[in-house]
């Protein structure tokens, strides 16, 4: 894990794409498209309830006139499309949308919490979409019409259920992109269908199923407080944070905490104890090891700041750790079932993060290092928000741990990579430690909480 990491970084720093990066990082493409596996009917959905309320009508039985028809025109699309290049699709229909979900988020300069939102939003729908495939599966067993295909059920086809559950997901978020999204997921389909995985029924099965499970994600992403002005008044005072921008940026942020959570009771239950007060020795201190920081900052300290920045126009830090949980995905040869559940834990882990850590800033509206004294170099753009507690601890925390639960071989990988995101707020002047030691720990605890949910559903 130690050589993917690595490899992570500097690919990531040089502008590769994770496909590159896991091409040199493990030396082959990793086949994710492997049966199904049967012992998962344990697992329990996350917004759609019984997956017994998602049947399919049954199939085309192989000895009537409707099964040759569909496999006439499975044939002829087959030699349509055997000439097209789908090779993107090679790691994975969910690990590939999620890299254009990513796209999207840097194509619109959408901040780390909406950006949270996005990806738990369409991890949370591809996952519910495939438990409800599986279902529909082993209801009805049907074969694929290739050879390799015999490995597994083909009804209703996993490219056609994730690609619609994702195409209306990102439409409702983007809907901008409705028809470039509306194309790549007909292009999935013909990666599905070239490999001989389905009959045109199974995707058109499964694009029923997928818009179907979305339209419940999106009925709730519509109830969830995301988007609820923030009318209140900005506490004032000795050691309380000033926003510096004109107008203040509070119109949505200070509300985040009260968004809607998807393990979370409410946004205040890991809320910490307050910080160091302002001008006591311990505050004093801290400001003190900013200071010094800033005064001597070295080349590989600033390397790290601007590493983990991932501002606006990156995929954020969320993104950035899907990016990384995409590598050891695609190492692990996971399945499609067994990606979309990683991907949907790991998203509302950190969307559950940031709600907790929006709760704390909000709480205690710490003013940051540099406004508490204007002589620190900063070495990245300050966000307008309070300090207390770091953002991007609490995602890092989050990520690190819940990946940590899914790969536990690689779990001090992940945590190294966590504190050093976390002290990257610190090298750059943004944030006093204790901000950065309570966001870990909060992301951690909300993780724990998360990954504990799933086992027990």
């Amino acid at each position: 894990m130690k050589h993917v990491c690595r490899l992570m970084r500097q690919g990531l720093t040089a502008g590769l794409g994770v496909a590159s990066i896991v091409a040199v990082a493990i030396g082959a493409r990793a086949d994710t498209h492997s049966s199904i596996v049967v012992g998962q009917g344990k697992w329990k959905t996350i917004v759609i309830g019984d997956v017994a309320k998602y049947r399919l009508p049954a199939p085309p039985s192989p000895s009537s006139a409707a099964f040759r028809l569909d496999r006439s025109r499975t044939r002829r699309a087959t030699l349509r499309v055997r000439g097209e290049s789908n090779a993107e699709w090679g790691s994975g229909y969910t690990v590939n949308w999620n890299r254009i979900a990513r796209d999207l988020v840097a194509k619109y300069k959408i901040g780390s919490l909406h950006a949270s939102r996005v990806y738990s939003l369409l991890t949370v729908a591809q996952y519910d979409a495939l438990l409800a495939a599986q279902h529909n599966k082993f209801l009805y067993k049907r074969k694929g019409p290739s050879v390799r295909a015999q490995r597994g059920y083909s009804y209703p086809s996993n490219a056609g259920s994730i690609g619609s559950a994702s195409e209306e997901i990102l439409a409702y978020l983007y809907p901008a992109e409705a028809e470039e999204l509306r194309r790549l997921r007909r292009d999935a389909d013909a990666a599905e269908l070239k490999r001989g995985r389905a009959f045109i029924t199974d995707i058109t099965a499964g694009h029923k199923l997928g818009a179907r499970v979305a339209k419940a994600v999106i009925a709730r992403a519509q109830t969830d407080r995301s988007g609820v002005l923030y009318t209140g008044p900005v506490p004032t005072g000795p050691g309380m944070w000033f926003s510096m921008v004109v107008p203040p940026a509070t119109s949505i942020l200070p509300l985040w905490g009260e968004v809607k959570p998807w393990v979370l009771t409410s946004g205040d239950q890991f809320r910490p104890a307050p910080p160091p007060a302002f001008g006591s020795p311990e505050f004093k201190a801290a400001l003190a090891e900013v200071r010094a920081i800033a005064d001597k900052r070295t080349a590989e300290q600033t390397r790290i700041a601007q590493f983990w920045v991932d501002g606006a126009g990156t995929a954020t830090t969320p993104g950035h750790w899907n990016e990384i949980a995409s590598v050891s995905i695609m190492k692990a040869r996971m399945n499609e079932l067994r990606t979309a559940r990683t991907f949907a834990l790991l998203n509302m882990a950190m969307m559950d993060a940031g709600i907790a850590c929006w709760d704390t800033k909000y709480a205690y509206w710490l003013l940051r290092p540099s406004q508490a004294d204007p002589g620190i170099r900063l070495a990245v753009p300050l966000p307008d928000f309070p300090a207390y507690s770091s953002g991007h601890s609490a995602f890092s925390g989050a990520a690190a741990s819940l990946l940590g639960h899914v790969f536990p071989e690689e779990k001090d990988a992940f945590s190294a990579m966590a504190l050093e995101a976390s002290m990257s707020r610190l090298y750059a002047g943004l944030h006093y430690r204790f901000d950065s030691d309570v966001g870990l720990a909060t992301g951690q605890s909300v993780a724990d909480l998360v990954f504990a949910s799933a086992q027990a559903r």
